[in-house]
């Protein structure tokens, strides 16, 4: 049952970043943050009403407050970056993020990876190397990470999502993990909504609606599918098969959006999707 599950999330998740890279098209990056948390939270709020609101620990608002503000702004930037950039270029960089979970878990929740980890790092920034060379070994396929707005971009989110994602954990540890799942999609949705109002960022109309009830309910299944593996198998497990997702994102930029390179770009995900297991299987760190 979780294997499924977990083969679904990552289909669901990569289905639901290529469909982001076509709305980027058309919509601006509020509207899409705006209505996907928002979608969400009124899907999720059935089934909170169902199950009841759990005992809350003492950690619980604070942890609310600073991931939903932190997603608030990633969920913003990651449509950002699918706009400006190919996506087999910003899929990979996700991968990034283990690595900077080791630096910032060992300080806010005490857990630390084990010295095997870091060969598990060291092949992530390989892949992440090779992801954009070119043809001359030098430092240079590090440095166009900086110079390429997209995978910028997405670096920062991955720094940020090291700080949030310590957070998440103690948040579903002082509630449960679909209260805190519905709690911080309500509230991401409420700290948007200024954006949206004042600065006249929402551009849904009667004949445009449905694309973004899609990539709402997309993201929800991806969410929800993600929450019933963990909740049936080992989170370990789970998150490490959920990184197939960005092999979806690779062969459908291909597909659907003709991207070049993808022989190269398939190549470094493997490389850094072996590093990320690495990571997993060898340390402590719960991403």
């Amino acid at each position: 049952m979780w294997l499924t599950l977990s083969l679904l999330a990552a289909l669901f998740y990569g289905i639901t970043q290529l469909y982001s890279k076509k709305l980027t098209k058309t919509y601006n990056e509020y509207t899409l943050a705006f209505v996907s948390s928002a979608i969400i939270a009124i899907c999720l709020l059935p089934f909170v009403m169902s199950f009841g609101t759990p005992k809350l620990g003492s950690s619980f608002w604070l942890s609310l407050i600073i991931v939903s503000i932190i997603n608030a702004i990633t969920a913003v930037l990651v449509f950002k970056a699918l706009k400006l950039t190919n996506i087999s270029l910003v899929a990979p960089i996700y991968a990034l993020s283990p690595v900077f979970l080791i630096f910032t878990s060992p300080f806010i929740i005490k857990e630390s990876p084990s010295a095997i980890g870091l060969i598990g790092v060291t092949l992530i920034l390989f892949g992440a190397y090779v992801l954009n060379f070119k043809g001359k070994a030098n430092m240079q396929p590090i440095l166009d990470i900086y110079k390429n707005k997209g995978q910028k971009i997405i670096l920062l989110v991955c720094l940020l999502w090291a700080i949030s994602t310590n957070f998440y954990k103690i948040g579903m540890q002082s509630s449960s993990a679909i209260f805190f799942i519905f709690a911080t999609s309500l509230t991401i949705t409420l700290f948007l909504l200024p954006i949206i109002i004042f600065k006249r960022k929402l551009t849904i109309t009667k004949s445009n609606w449905l694309p973004l009830l899609t990539l709402g309910v997309l993201g929800l299944l991806s969410t929800v599918t993600e929450w019933l593996a963990v909740n049936n198998g080992i989170a370990i497990y789970v998150l490490s098969i959920r990184r197939l997702s960005i092999f979806v994102v690779i062969i459908g930029a291909y597909i659907f959006f003709n991207e070049k390179h993808i022989k190269q770009r398939l190549l470094a995900s493997f490389i850094m999707f072996i590093g990320v297991l690495i990571i997993y299987y060898s340390s402590t760190i719960s991403i």
